[in-house]
């Protein structure tokens, strides 16, 4: 079973007067911060994405990646936040961490290109249509920014597109936090394309692939965690996530679980792609 917040304060509580002897002083909410910030750049350096890349059979034939410097900047953000942490304790007062030691990222050639952003109007201009068929647009970004980036979508029984969307891919980059979207797209008026959008969940890991699960919850992939999203109060945003299940590989973040599909006896299938490495346990 997960901690969540409370959880872990009641368990330090009991550890510290089992190993001190002694009630915990009050706890520095501005101290805690910190640590917990410096656990988030660690982990991000620990167990980053895209290993595959930089110390795997591709760290030499994908030239526009900097992922080398990236976590070379990881490091100093850790030991920044190291050193404000004993500043903190030291004075009583809260010192911030002072990151103006990170070395600017340098500017990478994109070796293998990239495609040209074309508008619904000339995008539809470009297909080959089946005579028989007829394409329209639903959404675009043009109508609807949250849309930037969008990886997989699910229809619900409502009529609703639920998207996700990903920024953050390939990775975070230093002093950047993941920001991805699962958002809903609605017809209202039913004349065939979207006119509400709605973010269910903005927070997310690079939502490679995620699933209803039929009660108003998703099943979602964060590498290295299988998360189950949840709207706990009813208001139409997600404000619960668990970890279902942990350990899964991340060496290639496009190669991340996906392929969600619920089998008729209600077990949840899905896929993971190559260069992977998983060792799984429940959170």
């Amino acid at each position: 079973h997960q901690n969540n917040i409370h959880g872990h304060h009641q368990f330090a509580n009991i550890a510290f007067k089992a190993l001190f002897e002694k009630d915990p002083t009050a706890l520095n909410e501005d101290l805690r911060q910190l640590v917990v910030d410096k656990a988030t750049q660690f982990h991000y350096r620990y167990r980053p994405l895209n290993t595959f890349y930089y110390t795997g059979g591709r760290n030499k034939s994908y030239g526009y990646l900097d992922f080398l410097p990236a976590m070379r900047n990881f490091d100093l953000m850790v030991a920044n936040r190291d050193t404000a942490i004993h500043k903190t304790v030291a004075t009583g007062k809260l010192v911030n961490p002072d990151d103006s030691n990170l070395p600017k990222l340098d500017d990478v050639l994109l070796s293998r290109g990239a495609n040209k952003f074309l508008s619904p109007a000339d995008e539809l201009k470009a297909f080959k249509i089946d005579p028989r068929f007829e394409v329209n647009c639903f959404a675009s970004e043009e109508d609807f920014p949250e849309m930037a980036c969008p990886i997989q979508m699910r229809w619900d029984k409502h009529g609703r597109l639920w998207v996700s969307t990903s920024v953050t891919y390939p990775h975070v980059y230093p002093g950047q936090k993941p920001c991805d979207k699962i958002i809903i797209l609605e017809d209202t008026n039913q004349d065939g394309k979207a006119d509400k959008c709605t973010t269910w969940a903005d927070d997310l890991h690079i939502p490679l692939s995620f699933v209803l699960d039929g009660n108003g919850g998703v099943f979602c992939s964060e590498e290295p965690h299988l998360t189950h999203l949840t709207d706990t109060d009813g208001d139409g945003k997600m404000d619960h996530r668990e970890i279902v299940f942990t350990g899964f590989g991340c060496e290639d973040s496009h190669h991340a679980l996906h392929d969600f599909t619920w089998t008729p006896g209600g077990d949840l299938l899905f896929r993971e792609s190559i260069f992977h490495n998983s060792q799984t346990e429940t959170a």
